[in-house]
């Protein structure tokens, strides 16, 4: 860490003497450069919305002559001079009457619903930035209402406690609300969600993230879901590892949010990546058995807004979920879309119905080629006579050894996975009846021959699962280990397509 005094300009450069001498100059990355006035020397604004030097100084104005006529003294009466104050006003001896319109009381069982006068019309919140500003929040509803959205998470509102009930009414009516601003002042994280989706739970919160169980009331599969916004600061993001790690579970699980730390070196352009901050976050993550749910859209999500050499592209927003969540939901499926106004490119998760119907496309196998008939069935049917163009032979040939094939897999190798353990079965029976007959040669014939169907059988179930994974690196033994049918199961979700966008992106 470096302070620099805000006079001081950033340097671009650092140039140094080397061990031998010579004179070295070193470039400086900046991941985010701020806004800074050249007149005040501040950041956060440029000299031409500078208040410096434009200050309004209350004058005070002269009072104005006041003329009091003065009449004679009448004998035998007193007389009171009016009393005049030093401004010259005279003080009213009769009092004032005030017409005052009187507002008709508002009945309503939502307490937040009262904030629906007039105020609320065209008012702005106090600020401007977050949620602040109007524009945002129309934005936010149009969202909402464009993708029919029924959970959502906002990251850095910037909207203080005071104005919360003023975002409900403007953008969540109807909706239950909560924010983590009783942790933190600066207004970071706001979870809202429809009564009729959804039973939310508040399990735990922070100024970094806001853990809950949520409970669908379609009657689906219930699961943890956890809002993050991480500081920048890469010591404080220490206690949101901690403490996800503390809130570690084997139930389904999501973590959404802003992570602002990147994950791999190619998640960043424009700007080194800290290695300490890749292994502290992976480490997280790969503790709590987190995987990046299959994302479309934009890779980068955040840049810092400046032009030239010195813009830098981040992917630090991410949705991530434990394998029992990714279980229950297998066609989910994260969008990041354009940011428009806002800082961050928005993150929209959708959750497809399980589709297995419709016929599935023909696929080769190469665990056929183990079968003794497989060259003899493959042939018969390529010899096949058939009359007619080249093309419409060549297509009905293929045809005719797709149904081949098909018949060849009914029979030697329908449910591969059962045919191997019932191959391993019999083979463990005959190893054990050769041991307690040892001189029966009927029994050792038994043996090799359940050894030789156990290994073609087993073969065959290996080439299967390393024709679906498509592992280079597969080995003996590792077809039962969790992480490989992991990397089956996820392999088969990175194939599905669940979306596609028209002509207009819609």
């Amino acid at each position: 860490m470096v302070d620099v005094p805000l006079s001081q300009e950033l340097p671009d450069f650092i140039s140094f003497r080397d061990e031998n001498g010579i004179m070295v100059r070193v470039a400086i990355f900046y991941e985010w450069r701020p806004t800074k006035c050249t007149k005040c020397k501040m950041f956060g604004h440029l000299q031409t919305k500078c208040r410096q030097g434009q200050k309004k100084i209350w004058v005070r104005k002269a009072p104005p002559p006041v003329s009091v006529p003065v009449q004679p003294p009448v004998q035998g009466e007193h007389v009171v001079s009016p009393i005049v104050d030093q401004e010259g006003f005279q003080r009213s001896l009769r009092p004032i009457r005030v017409r005052v319109r009187l507002e008709t009381p508002v009945r309503t069982s939502n307490v937040f619903q009262v904030l629906e006068a007039s105020l609320l019309d065209n008012e702005e919140l106090v600020g401007g930035q977050g949620l602040n500003s109007i524009q945002k929040q129309n934005e936010v509803n149009h969202f909402i209402q464009k993708y029919v959205v029924d959970l959502v998470g906002l990251l850095e509102h910037k909207v203080k406690i005071s104005n919360l009930g003023k975002l409900y009414q403007k953008v969540f009516v109807n909706w239950c609300f909560t924010s983590n601003s009783s942790y933190h002042s600066g207004g970071r994280i706001v979870v809202a969600w429809k009564t009729g989706c959804f039973t939310f739970n508040i399990v735990a919160a922070s100024s970094q993230f806001v853990h809950c169980h949520v409970t669908p009331v379609s009657g689906r599969q219930p699961f943890y879901c956890t809002f993050v916004y991480a500081f920048n600061d890469a010591g404080m993001r220490q206690d949101l590892w901690r403490d996800l790690l503390l809130l570690n579970t084997q139930d389904p699980w999501i973590v959404c949010g802003d992570f602002n730390c990147v994950m791999a070196l190619d998640e960043r352009i424009g700007a080194p990546v800290r290695h300490s901050d890749i292994v502290d976050v992976s480490n997280c993550m790969h503790a709590c058995g987190m995987e990046d749910i299959k994302c479309v859209g934009n890779l980068f999500t955040w840049n810092n807004k400046q032009q030239g050499n010195n813009r830098v592209f981040s992917k630090i927003d991410r949705f991530m979920a434990n394998h029992a969540w990714q279980s229950c939901f297998p066609v989910a499926e994260v969008c990041f879309m354009p940011k428009c106004h806002f800082d961050h490119f928005l993150g929209l998760l959708s959750v497809y119905p399980r589709d297995d119907g419709g016929k599935k496309p023909f696929k080769y196998f190469t665990m056929w080629k183990s079968s003794t008939v497989f060259s003899d069935t493959v042939q018969q049917a390529w010899n096949t006579q058939i009359l007619g163009t080249k093309m419409f032979i060549l297509i009905n040939t293929l045809k005719r050894v797709k149904l081949a094939l098909k018949v060849l897999n009914k029979v030697g190798f329908t449910d591969i996975h059962a045919a191997d353990l019932r191959a391993y079965q019999t083979m463990v029976s005959a190893q054990t009846a050769m041991h307690n007959n040892p001189t029966d040669q009927g029994v050792a014939d038994a043996e090799l021959i359940a050894i030789q169907d156990y290994k073609e059988k087993h073969k065959a179930y290996l080439a299967f699962l390393s024709q679906k994974e498509k592992l280079s690196w597969l080995k003996d033994g590792d077809e039962n280990t969790s992480l490989f049918h992991q990397s089956i199961k996820n392999r088969k979700v990175q194939n599905q397509v669940y979306s596609i966008y028209d002509m207009k992106g819609e």
